[in-house]
């Protein structure tokens, strides 16, 4: 006859305790959220390019608003891109030639492949210098170090940009994970008390319909520019945020 194992009584959590953490030394859940990385900042994001391809294809206009400590600073550069395997569509819709040559003050004859000039920033005594890609993916690495991107299809923007950072010494130092505002917003109205149908919006969500949904009206930016798409993901945020009784400003972001 096999002897019988002692009984033993193992204490377990109720089951809608299962999976919290435990307070040390108590068996207790802990009331404390789980530990986080490092405090970290906002940067909404949106690139004007090339093409869609990140093989062949480049940014020539860049903004980032940086959200830090309740204040936003604002960014934005211009940069000649190779246009040898430019996809001519991509070009229209951001009216490459009738921007650039514009900003930048040049016909192309004397602005070579790789310069550019700096659209905002803090200090607004730079607008029109002229930077190298070089510098402005430098700039642009520190203002993505530990931060969490927002945008309109940010993750577009991330991998244009992982690549074109890389050709010029630097990396994709923010969050692997972006933030889609329009995501965001479709969870958002599709799942709160507005009660919105999810055949009503469809799948995938219209980013300008969610936009107006979200009380943000898409017209009153400039579309297809850089710094306009990045304002417009901004605001997009804030309203989610209002409309979750939150103040956008002072949400921390951690990671």
């Amino acid at each position: 006859m096999t002897p019988r194992r002692p009984y033993r009584h193992v204490l377990r959590p109720p089951r809608h305790q299962l999976g919290r953490p435990v307070a040390r030394g108590t068996g207790r859940p802990s009331t404390s959220p789980p530990e986080r990385g490092t405090m970290t900042k906002l940067v909404f994001l949106d690139t004007e390019t090339t093409g869609l391809n990140p093989d062949l294809h480049e940014p020539w206009e860049i903004a980032a608003i940086v959200r830090s400590g309740g204040r936003d600073q604002e960014y934005a550069w211009i940069v000649r891109p190779d246009l040898t395997h430019a996809d001519p569509n991509a070009l229209r819709i951001s009216q490459f030639y009738e921007r650039f040559y514009n900003w930048s003050g040049s016909d192309g004859t004397d602005c070579p492949v790789g310069v550019g000039n700096i659209m905002m920033s803090p200090d607004h005594e730079d607008y029109g210098d002229q930077v190298t890609a070089a510098q402005i993916a430098h700039t642009l690495a520190e203002l993505l170090n530990q931060a969490v991107v927002v945008g309109v299809n940010p993750a577009f923007d991330r991998d244009m940009l992982r690549p074109w950072l890389r050709r010029h010494g630097q990396v994709w130092a923010a969050h692997y994970r972006t933030v889609d505002v329009t995501t965001l917003g479709w969870g958002q109205l599709t799942g709160g008390p507005q009660g919105y149908a999810l055949h009503t919006m469809g799948i995938p969500a219209s980013s300008q319909e969610v936009s107006l949904m979200l009380r943000v009206d898409p017209a009153k930016y400039e579309r297809h520019t850089a710094l306009g798409d990045a304002r417009w993901a901004r605001d997009q945020w804030d309203a989610i945020a209002r409309a979750s009784g939150l103040d956008p400003e002072a949400i921390e972001v951690a990671w």
